[in-house]
């Protein structure tokens, strides 16, 4: 509370606060987003941790847990969603925390207290050092001919020398370090070699421990240098909400692994390898052991990344020809059929059951309204079978709709066919369950006219249910007292006890209005897009989930409140 005394006949003038933010110990505002730094040491990075990184501004302590193998590598940003700061415009929405992990490495002097380092090597990679630095034809070989006993996978025992003989004074090479020339260790001759090389470790520190920056583990990650913003690359994922296509990304990947045996690229024995990978992976998955890794970008990179680490190199193959642009198509399209078939199981139970109470009540009478004034008498059935129709015909458009959704994307490429011959479109679309193939490689990627028609159908459907719902709200009501409602769908007053609530009914009818939103949403951002694919259309995704989830939870909601509500067989007046 601030008091101003002002001098008498004297015009009080404006008192100006000038709000400056002090800059917090640990926080870094962005928007509604927070960021914060957590300093770990190489063992936890290598090893894993569990323990409190950070104390939250509202006093609660922060704890995090790395898994033993889970590499936290230079740059790793962990997302924490809703642990931001509160939106000011909605209360209950929150930002989200990220946490940038700094490694603390040791010291310049390390290596003076090693006295030697166990390094493994593979074949490839010691051969290829090897090579490199052979003086002669005759350098490289034992008595018998053969080469170094790591060149077959064993372990090769580097000793250091003197510390400013290895690794220039033991420096420990940050990330980013570039070598002025290439640095040698003594590596232990075999008995036999006299003059046999030594090998020259070109990998600096960061190569062996940390690995390469996430972004040059992405599918198109190979021609950049530079790492991707922790911000941009938590705009850019979708794997948050697309993961619930893992399923049919894994089957649209089996049966593309089988039909690449036709076109020569994979074997029948690679082919295989790949689909059992590929069950594992589902199986992971299915029993929620699944570890997203901070690389996946999408449903489509986590599930390769993950088939790689299980069967190899041979995983690699399995994108060969394909697109993620074909690849998502394929997937939404294979998830909606699925749930095409659940909205019309369901959509259908309901027209029964409200045939089924037509059938029962036929006898019922009651005021029939024009304008919300009574005109005619007619029979309760004959509202509730008008009511019916209009969800009959719902079942058919979902039928029709179907049909356009039952088209094969998958062999389409980025926009312009699949570059090997062979490719069967027609039998890969039979295994997957498809009608038809896509006639036109561009339309194919790029068409989400059946994502709009699935929008529009929710939205018509909860026009539907939003009229019977008006309805039985109005013929709920104690003026009316046609029907009442069961208890399971009704609630209380904490203060009237006399009340009760039609709010299944309510929710029903606000429902419409966010299928209207996800429907007008979506076509504003794919009208007047260029042709083919562009990543506006990633935007297609979460309202088609949300639209589909709740045009499936009204149609429970509701054939649950006309299966149990009562009606009064003498309607007053």
């Amino acid at each position: 509370m601030c008091t101003l005394l002002t001098q008498p006949d004297t015009k009080p003038a404006s008192v100006i606060f000038e709000l400056k933010q002090t800059p917090h110990a640990s926080f870094e505002v962005r928007g509604i987003d927070l960021s914060a730094t957590v300093r770990i040491n190489l063992l936890e990075a290598l090893q894993g941790f569990s323990r409190t990184v950070l104390t939250h501004l509202d006093g609660r302590r922060l704890r995090v847990t790395k898994q033993r193998g889970d590499v936290v590598r230079p740059g790793t940003v962990d997302v924490v969603r809703g642990e931001g700061m509160y939106d000011p415009r909605m209360r209950d929405r929150r930002g989200d925390l990220y946490l940038k992990y700094e490694i603390e490495f040791p010291s310049n002097e390390w290596a003076r207290t090693v006295d030697e380092t166990v390094c493994m090597m593979t074949d490839t990679g010691v051969a290829r050092i090897a090579a490199a630095q052979t003086r002669g034809p005759a350098r490289g070989r034992g008595r018998r001919g053969g080469r170094y006993p790591c060149h077959r996978g064993q372990p090769v025992r580097i000793r250091r020398q003197r510390p400013d003989a290895c690794a220039r004074g033991g420096h420990v090479r940050q990330p980013g370090w570039r070598a002025q020339r290439p640095v040698r260790s003594a590596v232990g001759r075999p008995p036999h070699s006299k003059n046999a090389p030594r090998l020259v470790i070109a990998h600096t520190l960061s190569s062996i421990i940390m690995g390469e920056d996430f972004t040059k583990k992405k599918l198109w990650g190979g021609r950049f240098t530079g790492e991707t913003d922790p911000v941009m690359h938590a705009f850019n994922e979708s794997l948050s909400y697309d993961k619930r296509m893992w399923a049919q990304d894994i089957r649209g990947s089996q049966a593309y692994a089988k039909a690449l045996v036709g076109c020569k690229v994979l074997t029948a024995e690679e082919a295989q390898t790949i689909c059992d990978g590929l069950t594992k992976v589902g199986e992971e998955w299915r029993t929620n052991s699944f570890q997203a890794q901070p690389e996946d970008e999408d449903i489509h990179t986590a599930n390769e990344r993950r088939l790689k680490e299980l069967i190899g190199p041979v995983a690699g193959k399995l994108h060969t020809g394909r697109s993620r642009n074909d690849q998502v198509a394929t997937d939404m399209r294979l998830w909606l059929l699925d749930e095409l078939d659940e909205l019309e199981s369901l959509a259908t139970e309901l027209v029964h059951v409200m045939a089924k109470r037509a059938r029962e009540e036929v006898d019922v009478l009651m005021p029939g309204y024009t304008h919300l004034q009574r005109a005619q008498p007619i029979r309760w059935s004959h509202l509730l079978l008008s009511h019916a129709t209009y969800f009959a015909y719902d079942v058919e458009r979902l039928r029709a709709l179907r049909a356009r959704v039952s088209m094969l994307p998958l062999g389409a490429g980025p926009l312009a066919g699949n570059p090997f011959a062979g490719l069967d479109r027609a039998a890969l679309a039979k295994d997957l369950g498809f009608q038809t193939v896509g006639p036109n490689s561009m339309h194919s990627v790029a068409d989400r006219d059946f994502v709009i028609e699935t929008l529009m159908w929710c939205s018509l459907f909860s026009v539907h249910a939003s009229k019977i719902a008006e309805d039985l709200i109005i013929y709920s009501s104690a003026e009316f007292g046609f029907v009442q409602l069961s208890d399971a769908y009704s609630t209380g007053s904490s203060i009237m006890p006399q009340k009760k609530n039609p709010d299944s009914l309510e929710l029903l009818r606000g429902k419409s209005g966010r299928l209207f939103g996800n429907l007008s949403g979506f076509m504003m951002s794919l009208k007047g897009i260029p042709s083919t694919y562009n990543k506006d259309l990633q935007e297609d995704k979460e309202p088609m989930f949300d639209s589909v989830d709740t045009a499936l939870a009204c149609i429970k909601i509701l054939t649950g409140v006309v299966s149990t509500m009562s009606v009064r067989n003498s309607p007053s007046g």
